[in-house]
């Protein structure tokens, strides 16, 4: 079944026309209270009988606001109470500013029905004919022209907004939101031809190999983002991807490395996935990750010694070292060290470093207690044995004051910059406003 909603205007001849054309067997006019006197009379003119029709009253014509909640209104009746699944529009002769607000709402539910949930597909129609000047006694008047009556399917809206669907993808990107920003860009892709498909279909690529990434799938991720880089160079005449593809590129090394097994890329990748919660103000997140990242510290020092903190080995050590290990600790060692049958704690671990002589350790033992502190308030968090949230002061500290000293430490041992490192673990932003974005889809 078929659905219309129509605003007809003063002139009642091409309202009917459309009606007797289409046939839709459930129509919805929108009308003012000068037009709401022209529908019986268009009614009688129909040459054929339709199911049910109802008119909705746009009180103020001043205000879009009115037309477009009548508007929904309309759709409201047609797709939740008729269950119909396709609608046609048409604003055809009625004044411009309800025009606009017909089709201008038309529009977005159309563009946004995948993400607001809608099954239903809306055509624009725009009903027009040939007229002749006829001169009245104070003034010369319109008259249609008959036979030349034609109804024009206007162009489908994705074409002509849906670039601001692309905007909001690229800002949910930059935000973080991978799954909600590749869903936006299928549906670009999908509505799309020729170079704006590929370059949706590339943004798409983009955002499910970095969601991937996110999440440590990383060589899932490696390939998904080889895919990305074949498809976006085909359509690199677009300036905000000429942009990224550097960055892309970089990316795309650091994931390779990491698929290779490289212990510093994957303990700096962890401490930039940190960062990107703590940009999320997800601290519970981001502190849970910083305490993953001072542990791959610890692990990564300490097999210079030939230690592995998850089953150590403590004979491998002089007993003059596990005398002043004890010492540190404060007595003896648990069984399980003894037994090399679990891992050490983390504080032990840098305990262990600064017995050993190891950089790392001097630096853990003048923070000792501020260290001690710290990881108390992670362990007290719910990601970890308790029930309290952590802030961001709270996150911040842990960060800054043992997390990013410690890696500092370890990459200047292996004539490494922290900064330049994190630059290829950080992820692109798409850089695209609505002016630019829709100046480039023009050019294509």
């Amino acid at each position: 079944m078929k659905g219309l909603i129509i605003a007809p205007g003063l002139d009642n001849y091409l309202a009917i026309h459309c009606l007797n054309k289409l046939k839709p067997e459930f129509i919805t006019f929108l009308v003012t209270d000068k037009t709401v006197e022209l529908l019986p009379e268009i009614l009688q003119k129909l040459k054929y009988s339709p199911k049910e029709h109802k008119k909705f009253f746009i009180k103020d014509i001043k205000y879009f606001s009115e037309a477009i909640q009548e508007f929904l209104n309309a759709f409201y009746w047609l797709t939740e109470i008729k269950k119909i699944k396709k609608i046609t529009v048409d604003a055809t002769n009625v004044l411009t500013n309800i025009g606009f607000s017909v089709y201008f709402v038309a529009s977005f539910i159309e563009v946004f029905k995948d993400l607001i949930k809608e099954d239903v597909d809306i055509k624009l129609i725009f009903t027009t004919c040939d007229w002749k000047v006829v001169e009245a006694e104070l003034h010369a008047a319109g008259e249609p022209i008959i036979g030349t009556e034609e109804i024009i399917e206007l162009e489908h809206p994705m074409n002509a907004i849906g670039f601001i669907l692309g905007v909001t993808a690229c800002d949910l990107f930059n935000k973080g939101f991978y799954p909600r920003a590749e869903e936006m860009f299928r549906i670009l892709e999908k509505n799309t031809t020729g170079e704006q498909n590929l370059l949706y279909e590339g943004l798409a690529s983009l955002s499910h190999s970095y969601n991937l990434w996110d999440k440590f799938s990383i060589e899932e991720a490696s390939k998904e983002l080889e895919r990305t880089i074949y498809t976006l160079k085909k359509v690199d005449k677009f300036g905000f991807i000429q942009n990224i593809m550097k960055k892309i590129d970089l990316n795309s090394e650091i994931l390779q490395k990491i698929k290779d097994g490289d212990r510093l890329e994957k303990i700096v990748d962890i401490f930039e996935n940190a960062n990107r919660k703590m940009e999320e103000e997800k601290f519970d997140d981001a502190v849970a990750r910083y305490y993953r990242c001072l542990d791959m510290i610890a692990q990564y020092a300490l097999e210079k010694y030939g230690i592995d903190t998850q089953s150590p080995d403590f004979l491998k050590l002089s007993q003059a070292m596990v005398e002043k290990y004890k010492k540190e600790r404060g007595g003896n060692l648990p069984d399980k060290y003894k037994n090399g049958m679990g891992g050490i704690a983390l504080k032990d671990s840098f305990l262990l470093l600064y017995c050993l002589g190891d950089s790392i350790g001097q630096e853990y033992k003048k923070i000792e207690a501020r260290f001690i502190g710290l990881l108390t308030s992670r362990n007290q968090s719910i990601l970890a044995h308790g029930l309290k949230a952590i802030n961001k002061e709270k996150a911040d500290k842990f960060k800054e004051e043992i997390v990013k000293p410690f890696l500092i430490k370890l990459l200047e041992r292996e004539n490494l910059n922290l900064e330049q490192k994190l630059e290829k673990h950080q992820y692109p932003k798409l850089s695209a406003s609505i002016k630019t974005l829709y100046l480039d889809l023009k050019r294509v």
